[in-house]
């Protein structure tokens, strides 16, 4: 496997996007990391209708993670 474990347990907390191997992609904060799939918070809507979700992605599904950079 090309991304080590090391690597996204270091950036818990910091906002990623992952993109999937059928090619979606995900935007959200790094929460948790697991042998298996990482924990993913997105938020969807804005404002008062905006809702936060957690979703467990698993590594056989990822096809590459980005740390992304916020100023």
């Amino acid at each position: 496997f090309p991304v080590t474990i090391r690597q996204y347990v270091k950036n818990i907390g910091r906002p990623v996007e992952v993109v999937l191997v059928e090619g979606a992609k995900l935007e959200g904060t790094l929460k948790a990391v697991t042998a298996d799939e990482v924990e993913i918070e997105t938020i969807k809507g804005k404002g008062k209708k905006a809702v936060t979700e957690l979703q467990a992605i698993p590594f056989t599904t990822i096809k590459t993670t980005k740390v992304q950079i916020k100023f």
